[in-house]
């Protein structure tokens, strides 16, 4: 790796591995995550093969503190999702960080288990929302039918993610699927049935 990469540029990268561009992460994931991309800059001093947690904590409280913002924060503190602009962040950075974390910057793995792409991310999600009531009803000419609570569903909000967060949820889906011939009328459609005022 000709330059360091940031800790927090890191953690992002990693959180957005774990899936994190459509669903919340728990932060601590996130921490083994990018202690495996990059362990050398998340270890012990003198335990290499142990992640520092206050590295860790670092690199989250500097991603959070990026303008625009680039994380949102889940009701309950514990886990984080890319905003829509942390979603363009990694599609503008995503080649550097291919490139310093991907191709042998790291002696392990991260773990093989976790669809880690933007692509293989945009398609389990695609698969998700054509399942829902929502669509169902927008399929069958019947948009104007779609309850608050399906269309709440259809974008996985409950009660306790509310205000800019819940905002911020909708936005996401509504950017990572506007080029998507299936599915880009509906999510817009949908989005107009969710309940605002949360």
């Amino acid at each position: 790796m000709s330059q360091e990469i940031a800790k927090s540029d890191i953690f992002v990268w990693a959180l957005f591995r774990l899936g994190g561009a459509s669903e919340f992460v728990d932060v601590e994931e996130v921490y083994v995550a990018a202690f495996e991309l990059a362990p050398l800059q998340f270890c012990w001093r003198t335990r290499r093969d142990l992640p520092d947690l206050k590295k860790c904590s670092k690199a989250l409280r500097d991603a959070e503190a990026r303008t625009p913002p680039l994380l949102a924060k889940s009701s309950d503190r514990y886990k984080r999702q890319l905003t829509p602009e942390g979603f363009r962040w990694i599609e503008q950075n995503q080649d550097r960080l291919e490139a310093g974390l991907e191709k042998g910057a790291s002696p392990r793995p991260v773990r093989n288990t976790q669809k880690t792409s933007d692509i293989r991310a945009k398609e389990r999600e695609k698969e998700r929302l054509l399942g829902t009531a929502a669509l169902e009803k927008f399929a069958s000419g019947h948009a104007s039918k779609i309850t608050a609570k399906e269309a709440e569903a259809f974008f996985r909000l409950n009660d306790y993610i509310t205000g800019s967060a819940r905002a911020a949820k909708i936005q996401r889906a509504v950017h990572m699927f506007d080029d998507d011939a299936d599915l880009a009328e509906v999510v817009r459609a949908v989005a107009e049935r969710v309940p605002r005022n949360k």
